[in-house]
């Protein structure tokens, strides 16, 4: 029942629809129904809420991290900066329903502000030496009933970048380059190539399966653990 896709129209007129729900006793209620990416775009809170101890995130962001000033890491890592307080929107403000703005921190922070730039700082030394931009941290969430985050632990999170890396750079073929701007491509745009889209694909599973031994993660032992 939630529509999504409509991008900026969604923040200045979301759509209504007819919610039925055993609650209202066979009675319509009419409901405003948005895009959740200005809440949760990439699920944390929803895994958070269900009392997951470890839990990893990939934000497939098409900004490079050493390209990016700190004045805009809100706007260009929303989808991670929101959870840790420090989120900037990506709509202007006159664009915005009111209840919007300014709120997205306030709804969404789970973890203490400090951690975000220490996150940062450690992903850009990954980069810099062209590695699978991959960290893992032990974090203490934060309650927050807008979250529906309401006792604090600490959490296993492993958070995955999208980067360039060199050793996926030197494996891949010469022939099939895609331009210096890859793997950075906009997300607005959606109009991949089928080259694109395979090597965006390949480079995200490098990424994932080379950064998590060098945290030291071992899937393996997830996997022996699952029914």
């Amino acid at each position: 029942m939630l529509r999504g896709g409509r991008g900026i129209v969604d923040y200045l007129d979301p759509c209504r629809y007819k919610w039925w729900s055993p609650t209202t006793g066979g009675d319509s209620v009419d409901l405003a129904f948005v895009d959740g990416g200005m809440y949760d775009k990439l699920g944390a809170l929803a895994i958070l809420r269900r009392g997951m101890s470890t839990v990893m995130i990939y934000n497939a962001c098409d900004s490079n991290l050493l390209k990016t000033t700190d004045k805009d890491l809100g706007k260009k890592f929303f989808d991670v900066t929101y959870l840790f307080g420090v989120g900037k929107s990506i709509i202007p403000s006159f664009l915005q329903e009111k209840s919007y703005t300014d709120t997205c921190n306030e709804r969404s922070q789970v973890f203490e502000k400090e951690e975000f730039m220490n996150l940062i700082n450690e992903m850009k030394t990954l980069q810099r030496e062209e590695k699978p931009l991959v960290v893992r941290k032990k974090l203490k969430l934060i309650p927050n009933k807008y979250a529906g985050i309401f006792q604090s632990r600490e959490v296993d999170m492993i958070f995955c970048f999208n980067g360039k890396v060199k050793d996926f750079d030197d494996r891949a073929e010469k022939s099939k380059s895609l331009g210096k701007g890859f793997p950075y491509l906009d997300t607005f745009q959606c109009q991949y190539t089928t080259e694109e889209v395979n090597r965006l694909s390949s480079i995200c599973s490098y990424s994932l399966v080379e950064g998590l031994k060098n945290v030291h993660f071992d899937i393996d032992q997830v996997e022996r653990m699952t029914p």
